[in-house]
């Protein structure tokens, strides 16, 4: 090998550590990349910081969270020490709630359709204020009881209303008159799990039970990875067994 190969040539390993700062580059300028990054988060840390305690909705398992604000603008999101559920622990999908917060597509504000032929589009709609929106459902829904049509009026709920706000979903139904206040996805998801924990042990609805991790000497899981799952709760506690 002459001087002017050795020079010119590179090893495998200076092609390798090459290509992948190179594609780290391209990877990082991708308009899909880019979205993720809260767009209002300043590149240097500037002005007051401060931890807010709060509470993770991305789940059931409601996590205690801390929330590092900086400026009025979110930075990080931790698990709370002091959480007795999650025991300062959180996983991906609580975290990832920084870029939903700052999502460039997030509704801000309530929209009103002026045109109803243009149902089933992202077309027609115009920005209205709370008041506004809410003076807009009340006379509608007075207009449906007054005609004696309210049994149109259907409620459809995800899980946090299932979980913390189904009294209230169900008193303001019955209020208005309409039986029509249904929780999904019950059937394909949380119902089954239910059921089986009613008539396994006697009690058990939505809500989260712990094991008693802490104190048992045997575990057996059957058909549940909750180590790699989002069960953060159950894997914190659990893992003190794996040691």
């Amino acid at each position: 090998m002459t001087d002017t190969t050795s020079r010119t040539s590179l090893s495998r390993r200076d092609f390798l550590k090459a290509a992948g700062i190179v594609g780290v580059t391209a990877t990082m300028s991708t308009p899909t990349l880019r979205l993720l990054k809260p767009q209002t988060q300043k590149t240097e840390a500037q002005g007051e910081e401060k931890w807010v305690p709060t509470i993770c909705m991305m789940c059931p398992a409601a996590c205690q969270l801390l929330v590092r604000v900086r400026d009025g603008k979110i930075e990080k999101i931790e698990g709370n020490p002091k959480g007795s559920i999650n025991l300062g622990k959180i996983c991906a999908r609580g975290q990832s709630a920084l870029f939903r917060t700052y999502n460039p597509d997030r509704l801000k504000k309530p929209l009103i359709r002026n045109d109803p032929g243009q149902r089933g589009s992202f077309t027609g709609f115009t920005e209205a204020s709370w008041d506004q929106a809410l003076d807009a459902v009340a006379s509608h829904l007075k207009k449906l009881i007054s005609e004696g049509r309210i049994k149109e009026v259907a409620m459809l709920g995800g899980w946090p209303l299932c979980l913390y706000l189904e009294p209230l979903m169900k008193a303001f139904a019955e209020t208005i008159g309409t039986p029509n206040a249904i929780g999904i996805p019950g059937g394909a998801c949380f119902f089954p799990k239910a059921f089986g924990w009613s008539s396994a042990i006697g009690v058990g609805t939505h809500a989260q039970i712990l094991t008693d991790y802490e104190n048992i000497k045997y575990l057996v899981v059957i058909r549940r990875n909750f180590f790699g799952s989002i069960s953060v709760v159950h894997g914190t506690r659990a893992r003190a067994l794996m040691k």
